[in-house]
């Protein structure tokens, strides 16, 4: 065995020297394939014709036994109608005997076949031409026709003639109809018919020796078979798998043809149910019969494979001797093709990986691998490769021998052992004849090695050589110029990334300088306006007490003077004294009610700016809102309800006034979307709560508007910088965007926005304590 394995490597190298190559022995294959495919065409094409013979023999077979069938049906439906016509004559209905008696006489003259007609009602016979059908009135085809239906009983064989009968039995409706509604029978009218002309109907549909036809009742009983080849038990009770599925399908009044064994013959069964009762017909066919009509078409098939055969190896030399012409032609086609899809793309795992697979195309070799070499350390770090199904790779890091490249280059055997760690250990070997490398080098200095294997011994002709030369040097120009795209492209994203970086910058620069003048700002107006407020919420005690004193001596002199000068009283009157002495403490109490007011709002402002906390610090952030709410109440007034669902939690290490200037943004923006809204009761929810995490403690905030909400197609934008859908000079699209900064960059939190018509939420997520980012590197 071994030595004729090596008689055909022997020859194989022979043939290769001669200029045959791999894809030489695929195009023979395939040529090969072709004629198979031929020959299986041509025997598809017989197996159709074939079968087209036995479709037309099987449709026979189902249009000579519908003719038996509609045959039958019109025999029934004529004796029906006969009968039908009978029940529904005026003599009949009277049920007399006498005149009964000789109108049935008469009309059993002129049926032919009928041997009886009777008549009867629910008690018994009123009269029958053979005086021995008294007893029929328990049958059931006597009790369908007093239940109002036709009845038609399974044929039976009469003694008496000696021959098989059937009896049809219709009602005599009160109504004269041929139906009788609400099973409304008077009387019933019977005929019994000899069937000769059923046995006839199957005869007549028989073909050939060893057919038969045989009719089954309604629970798949043989009730007329010429040939008495079945019992006279039901076909469900068979031991043949075969009959028991034909007796279900005959019952379940399927029609059809099958192809199927009975006793121990191959045989066509076809079978169709009757409309007028519930029989169906069978009828068998051996299917021996056919091949006397298919000799013709076989030896029409034999001969015109013997041409097909002489036609497709004639072909096969042909195109065998087409295929070496055009190889060299194919060979640069498939070059071109090649070295268009390495310059395709500028991505080098593309590159590589394209080159590595169309070589074991274009060479028909068993892999192709491509990998950089560092003379340095001595190693091949093999990272792209192509394998034919069923072949282990060879990627990893190798260790190579000091002559590695001149062992290349002479074609000399090679060992290489794997050093990467996260493989199993193992061994490549580069033997003579098994394989050629070509060096690719790149513009950045850095050296690579295409190398494609073959299982077994190859002749690498110069031709080869040379085609391989060219996809070294077009992979070598698209080596660098993927080099070059990344390097571009590292250099793009580093300006976007800085760009991005200022773009931030100037946003955090332009709003911190803008909220900082208006701390500035309100630091000083509440300042300014907290002296004089100091000093008026100072004085009215005493201006209340003085007030009292006056009062308290207006009442001692009255006492005193009982009747006082006209002039004193005249002014008395003008000033309504009494009226002052009534009112003049509810005007001092609202003055200390204001003065209360706008010291409130002066803390809240203070609160607000919180100029003297420009660090880190735990704030109580429900103060943060609250003092945010009464800025803008202005804002609010009456035309806005405001809800506050507060929950506990702790204070939050945060930097206070960046904080109030997010709750500003955010409930500044629900308030403007409300002003916009047609929504009559115009609510802003405020919703906090403590989320419970071991590992990183944090706070929800919820600030929910009922407002016409934020369109599907923006709501990916809102954060971005100078983003605004307000018109000039009421919106710069810097207030999310400062938001986001200060939630997400600054406090390590997270926000996000969900909305829909008429629902709009920003959710605040803050750690109570993280290590924040300093205050200078936010902007």
């Amino acid at each position: 065995m071994v030595a004729q394995w090596q008689g055909w490597i022997r020859f194989w190298q022979r043939r290769s020297r001669r200029g045959w190559q791999l894809r030489h022995l695929w195009v023979s294959l395939a040529v090969g394939l072709s004629i198979s495919a031929i020959v299986s065409i041509a025997f598809s094409s017989y197996q159709f014709a074939h079968q087209s013979l036995l479709n037309g023999f099987e449709k026979n077979i189902v249009l000579e036994l519908g003719a038996g069938v509609d045959l039958l049906d019109g025999w029934l439906e004529t004796y029906r109608t006969t009968l039908e016509a009978i029940a529904r004559t005026p003599t009949i209905r009277t049920f007399d005997r006498e005149q009964v008696a000789l109108y049935l006489e008469g009309e059993l003259t002129h049926m032919e076949g009928s041997i009886d007609l009777s008549l009867g009602t629910s008690e018994g016979i009123a009269y029958t031409t053979d005086p021995g059908n008294f007893d029929m009135l328990n049958s059931d085809t006597v009790r369908q026709a007093l239940q109002g239906r036709i009845g038609i009983s399974d044929p039976r064989f009469s003694f008496a003639s000696g021959k098989t009968q059937v009896r049809i039995a219709v009602p005599i409706c009160s109504s004269g109809a041929s139906s009788c509604p609400n099973r409304a029978s008077m009387g019933f009218v019977v005929a019994t018919i000899e069937i000769e002309g059923i046995v006839e109907v199957l005869e007549s549909l028989e073909r050939g020796r060893g057919s038969y036809g045989f009719i089954l009742n309604r629970v798949g009983e043989p009730i007329i078979d010429p040939d008495r080849r079945w019992e006279d038990t039901s076909l469900l009770k068979s031991t043949n798998p075969n009959l028991q599925q034909i007796a279900r399908r005959a019952i379940g009044r399927h029609s059809h043809i099958e192809r199927l064994l009975l006793n121990g013959k191959r045989m066509y069964v076809a079978y169709e149910p009757l409309t007028q009762a519930d029989w169906s017909i069978a009828l068998t066919i051996p299917v021996r019969q056919l091949n006397s009509q298919l000799m013709r078409l076989n030896l029409l098939a034999l001969v015109l494979g013997l041409l097909l055969a002489f036609a497709m190896g004639s072909a096969l030399r042909q195109v065998v001797s087409a295929e070496k012409n055009r190889s060299l032609a194919a060979q640069e086609g498939m070059l071109d093709r090649l070295t268009g899809r390495i310059h395709a793309s500028l991505d080098l795992e593309r590159i590589v990986q394209t080159t590595v697979e169309e070589l074991v195309e274009l060479l028909s070799v068993d892999r192709a691998v491509f990998g950089w070499y560092s003379p340095e350390e001595r190693i091949l770090d093999l990272r792209w490769e192509c394998a034919r199904q069923g072949i282990p790779n060879h990627l990893g890091q190798f260790s190579v021998p000091l002559d590695f490249e001149h062992q290349l280059h002479q074609g000399d055997r090679i060992v290489l052992k794997c050093i990467d760690l996260n493989i199993p250990p193992k061994k490549v070997e580069l033997d003579t004849l098994t394989y050629t490398a070509l060096p690719v080098s790149s513009s950045f200095h850095r050296l690579g090695y295409l190398i494609c294997f073959h299982a077994k011994g190859w002749f690498w002709r110069n031709s080869e050589q040379i085609l391989l030369r060219s996809v070294a040097n077009q992979l070598a120009i698209a080596i660098t110029q993927s080099h070059m795209h990344a390097q571009a492209q590292t250099q793009v994203e580093q300006l976007n990334q800085t760009l991005s970086e200022l773009k931030t910058t100037q946003t955090h620069l332009i709003q911190t300088e803008k909220m900082s003048g208006l701390g500035h700002l309100v630091a000083g107006i509440a300042h300014e306006i907290n002296n004089p407020v100091g000093f008026i919420y100072g004085n009215l005690p005493y201006v209340s007490e003085y007030a009292s004193y006056l009062l308290e001596l207006i009442d001692l002199y009255e006492g005193q003077i009982h009747h006082p000068p006209d002039e004193i009283a005249r002014f008395k009157h003008e000033i309504e004294l009494d009226y002052i002495r009534d009112d003049l403490p509810e005007i001092l109490t609202s003055m200390k009610e204001g003065a209360d007011r706008i010291q409130k709002i002066i803390l809240s402002l203070r609160t607000f700016s919180r100029l003297d906390e420009a660090k880190k610090k735990p704030v109580n952030i429900h103060e943060g809102i609250d003092s945010t709410l009464l800025l803008l109440n202005h804002r609010i007034k009456d035309k806005i309800k405001i809800v506050k669902n507060y929950a506990y939690m702790p204070q939050v290490e945060c930097y206070a006034g960046h904080m109030n200037q997010v709750f500003l943004y955010l409930i500044d923006n629900a308030i403007s979307a409300l002003k916009n809204s047609s929504n009559p009761n115009k609510t802003i929810t405020l919703s906090t709560a403590a989320i419970p995490n071991p590992e990183k403690q944090s706070i929800y905030i919820s600030i929910v508007d009922n407002g016409p909400g934020i369109p599907a197609e923006i709501l990916d934008k809102i954060f971005d910088p100078f983003f605004t859908t307000k018109p000039v000079g009421q919106g710069t699209g810097l207030g999310l965007s400062l938001s986001y900064q200060i939630i997400v960059d600054l406090h390590g939190g997270h926000i996000s926005v969900d909305s829909a018509p008429g629902h709009t939420e920003v959710i605040l997520e803050i750690p109570v304590r993280t290590n924040c980012v300093s205050l200078s590197s936010s902007g």
